[in-house]
């Protein structure tokens, strides 16, 4: 979302957006190559010159891409990537012993040859540090993941950065040698292989240009004209193939002293550029030089491409012509609203939420938990909002200034939506001045139940309550007569903020306030734009999440099996960067043998938690580590992770290479139970050991400090421990990263993985 207003907006790749007042809109800027669409249709005019001006109507939007939408491959064409920039694209590390490039990936050699890479982690740079030995970069995760995601043989990389290269040292700007060079090498591959199809371009540089003030000023207008050059240059580069820059780590040094701003217009390239997307490498470590990513942070990078790489092939530049122009406030939130105010930059939330995500945030849990706004409520008026439950038994008010008596300091009064409980019915309730309730059922059961997304309304006037539903595929609609009580002067909240005990955390992705009172005609409209409006956002009304319940606060949620064949989370995300030894219908298996584990992109933090549902492949004297960073003598003697050993078992978190394993059960459930849902956690303060049963959990801690001087990916299954090689069936990873979950939290989990897994047919013992 580039910019929203009824004023002059600025857009992306040099585009500008204008309401002028007279029914029209002008979209500005220069050059071929751009497509427009009105109200978010899906039909694209044919490719036109800017500046145009288009007839819009209010609340209609304008969009304005660069030639979209994107290609697809067929069967038949072989996908080619770029890696370009300097050398923490080429890689500072020698092979660490992990993996390696996987069958069927090619280069384009700087001879002009393809030639296969498959099971070695190198590749032709022209880069004299590569004389060190066997060198490898963030590539050989890109190239794992996109594989995994995507099996198809070949994949082609044409392997071009050269390390401490720059546009300040004439390498990268249109017309020196190593952008002539790829131009060339480029074109001659595609000349010579016609079934190629450029598939992305991957950029990792910047630190040359960010060690003087000038380099750095000038360096986004360089980098853009590098991108525009490249696109005219190389004869299959479109303004739809996917352009992927990533960032660099926090800990850089104080030599490179204008990084951040380089970041910055790395970071905002998808502002200005359609079908293009930013990788963050802010939380990743470095070498002991300073500059260089350490070997781990590395293959996390790589992976990280893969990923963005599914968001640059549909990012599409959006602007949006106007808010609701008759309502008092109009909030869209998530991620690119941190300061929750609503589209005109006003009326900000006074209380900060309990999460954010992308397209939406989340009130906090429990009693008062809800959100004020800085609107009042007023006699007759109108409250909107797409909102989503993530319980399986809804219980909470949704939006207004609904009271329940005064241990929250605001009075037995108001106005909400609400409901009680699953087989509840969602509820308009307004209390008269006398405290009494008037309820007006509006859906039986609460719509809430089936976790998705609902876009729902309470309006008031002096003779009259009315509520109003739409859950993606039909609307309804009831009234009542009912004489207006007083209004209470409260703010107007968003969630459970004024009535205790029936007090969920919601999802809220959308909210509007009106000073009047909308008809049944005006909410089915204005229900119909938020519908629209919000699919931009990637939220769709009336769609639960995958398989009843996703855990919103967690990093990565993997739920395994034959439905999900990238072994990705199920957000799409952190695909595994090492593949199953099989994949059943709800779960994989790990590989036998050292090493056997799964290894996730996903980094270990001072604080932790790792969920597992999995179950033992071996008998009683099982040995085999469950999942975590655990490493033996010979990788690096480090980390934590449950494991077991000779029909036990155990959780450990190593201080300075020294085991503190504690016995969290003498007989293994995986053994004994079968299907098991156990949970590690890891903080600062201590380490603690969970295991989920309906018969009364199982909860073990201790403070014991652990050792994070060595930051690793976490592994699911023995991935770094020699001799603790059994293999495992897992069917649910729930990872945390920066938080250790207490026993209440790690019991919640728990319940909603026995409904998860049950609709999947695994049982948890």
């Amino acid at each position: 979302m580039i910019g929203i207003g009824s004023g002059f907006m600025s857009g992306g790749a040099g585009v500008s957006l204008r309401r002028n007042g007279d029914g029209t809109v002008t979209v500005g800027g220069a050059g071929l190559g751009f497509r427009w669409s009105v109200d978010g249709g899906g039909s694209w005019t044919e490719e036109t010159t800017l500046p145009l001006t288009l007839p819009v109507a209010a609340h209609q939007e304008v969009r304005v891409v660069a030639l979209g939408p994107p290609r697809v491959l067929s069967a038949q064409q072989v996908p080619v990537f770029l890696l370009l920039g300097q050398s923490n694209m080429v890689g500072r590390n020698l092979y660490d012993g992990l993996g390696r490039f996987p069958a069927g990936v090619r280069q384009w050699t700087r001879a002009g040859e393809l030639a296969l890479v498959e099971e070695t982690s190198e590749l032709d740079f022209d880069d004299p540090w590569l004389s060190n030995g066997e060198v490898f970069g963030p590539a050989v995760t890109f190239a794992r993941a996109y594989m995994a995601a995507n099996p198809r043989e070949p994949l082609v990389l044409v392997p071009r950065a050269v390390g401490n290269t720059g546009f300040v040292d004439n390498r990268w700007n249109p017309g020196d040698d190593l952008y002539a060079a790829t131009v060339a090498d480029t074109n001659a591959l595609f000349a010579a292989h016609p079934e190629c199809v450029l598939a992305g371009v991957l950029w990792h540089q910047g630190e040359s240009d960010a060690q003087a003030a000038a380099a750095a000023t000038a360096y986004e207008a360089r980098f853009d004209a590098m991108l525009a050059g490249l696109q005219s240059e190389i004869t299959v580069m479109e303004a739809s193939t996917p352009v992927i820059v990533g960032g660099f780590s926090s800990a850089v040094g104080s030599g490179w002293p204008y990084l951040s701003q380089i970041a910055a217009i790395h970071a905002d390239l998808p502002n200005r550029r359609s079908y293009s997307a930013y990788v963050d490498a802010s939380d990743l470590m470095l070498k002991t030089d300073g500059i260089h990513l350490d070997a781990a942070s590395s293959r996390v990078l790589g992976a990280r491409y893969a990923q963005a790489l599914t968001r640059a092939q549909s990012h599409q530049i959006t602007l949006v012509a106007e808010a609701e122009a008759d309502a008092v406030a109009h909030y869209l939130f998530g991620e690119d609203n941190v300061a929750d105010t609503d589209l005109r930059g006003a009326n900000a939330l006074s209380e900060t939420p309990g999460a954010r995500a992308q397209g939406y945030i989340s009130t906090r849990t429990g009693d008062g938990g809800g959100l004020k706004t800085p609107l009042t409520e007023t006699a007759q008026m109108t409250l909107c909002a797409v909102i989503r439950n993530p319980s399986s038994d809804p219980s909470t008010v949704y939006f207004g200034t609904l009271g329940s008596n005064t241990s929250l300091g605001e009075g037995f009064n108001g106005a909400g939506l609400f409901d009680n409980g699953a087989a509840s019915a969602l509820y308009l309730n307004q209390k008269n001045d006398a405290g009494g309730n008037t309820l007006m059922p509006l859906a039986t059961p609460t719509p809430f139940v089936e976790n998705g997304w609902n876009f729902v309304a309470m309006v008031l006037d002096a003779a009259s309550m009315s509520a109003y539903l739409h859950d993606g595929t039909a609307a309804q609609f009831a009234t009542q007569a009912i004489a207006r009580a007083t209004p209470t002067g409260k703010a107007i909240a968003i969630g459970s903020r004024y009535y205790t005990g029936i007090s969920d955390a919601v999802d809220v992705a959308e909210f509007l306030v009106y000073d009047r009172a909308l008809s049944e005609a005006e909410l089915e409209a204005l229900a119909a734009r938020s519908t629209a409006r919000l699919a931009a956002r990637g939220i769709t009304i009336g769609v639960a999440q995958q398989s009843l319940l996703l855990e919103t606060a967690a990093t990565a949620h993997y739920l395994f099996g034959a439905d999900n064949p990238g072994h990705s989370d199920i957000a799409g995300a952190n695909p595994l960067l090492t593949a199953p030894a099989s994949v059943s219908q709800s779960h994989i298996t790990t590989m036998q043998g050292d090493n056997g584990g799964v290894e996730t992109p996903v980094l270990d933090a001072e604080s932790f938690t790792l969920c597992l549902a999995l179950r033992a492949t071996s008998g009683a004297s099982g040995q085999g580590i469950l999942g975590g960073s655990l490493s033996g003598p010979g990788t690096g003697n480090h980390g934590w992770g449950m494991f077991e050993n000779g029909g036990a078992l155990y959780f450990n978190a190593k201080t300075a290479g020294a085991n503190d394993a504690i016995v969290a059960e003498a007989a293994s459930p995986l053994v004994t139970e079968g299907w098991s849902f156990v949970a590690m956690t890891v903080s600062p303060t201590g380490k603690s050991y969970f295991r989920g049963s309906s018969g009364g959990a199982v909860f073990k801690s201790d403070t014991q400090t652990r050792d994070i001087a060595t930051i690793a990916t976490i592994g699911l299954g023995p991935l770094r421990y020699a001799g603790f090689a059994d293999a495992y069936d897992i069917a649910e990873a729930i990872l945390f990263q920066g938080q250790a979950l207490d026993q209440a939290g790690l019991q919640a989990v728990y319940e909603r993985s026995v409904a998860r897994l049950g609709a999947r047919g695994v049982t948890l013992g």
